[in-house]
């Protein structure tokens, strides 16, 4: 699990924060000048749904045979824990970067409120399976969803205060 988390983690996060970067940046001068950022947060999010996009289908096709060539034929397991936890780092990769709006906008407590809600949706997952794969599944399951709420929080805060 550790090593699915590390291998699925590494490059959305490098991505995401290299796009959080640009998004920063652009949506902080936009908010400046027209009073919101939805023009830039719209262009961000076909970005990152674009990469997404790719990493959802190099995972699906190669994890197991990536995972079994990098590491050995023991860890073939930990590339189909990739593809049942996918849905959450794709959906991740979406919603890490634009979930900056809620700090350019100044609603911390918003970010919050998702961060107790999705701690338990953690423990809920963990503790309502009685399978490592129903759990994993749920738990992937779960972050996708809260995810899905994030991005739409946020893209309701990028369109300014009404």
């Amino acid at each position: 699990m550790a090593l699915t988390m590390r291998v699925l983690g590494a490059p959305a996060g490098l991505v995401g924060k290299a796009v959080l970067d640009v998004f920063k940046r652009h949506a902080m001068k936009s908010i400046r000048e027209v009073g919101n950022c939805r023009d830039i947060y719209v262009k961000t999010f076909v970005v990152l749904m674009l990469a997404s996009t790719v990493m959802v289908a190099c995972t699906v096709f190669l994890a197991e045979d990536i995972f079994q060539t990098a590491f050995g034929p023991n860890w073939t397991q930990s590339g189909v824990m990739a593809i049942w936890l996918l849905p959450m780092f794709a959906l991740g990769l979406i919603a890490s970067p634009l979930s900056y709006i809620v700090y350019l906008v100044e609603k911390q407590y918003v970010d919050l409120l998702w961060q107790v809600s999705l701690m338990i949706v953690a423990i809920l997952a963990l503790y309502g399976f009685s399978s490592s794969k129903s759990t994993l599944i749920g738990y992937g399951v779960g972050y996708a969803v809260m995810y899905i709420i994030y991005i739409s929080i946020s893209y309701r805060l990028s369109g300014g205060q009404k």
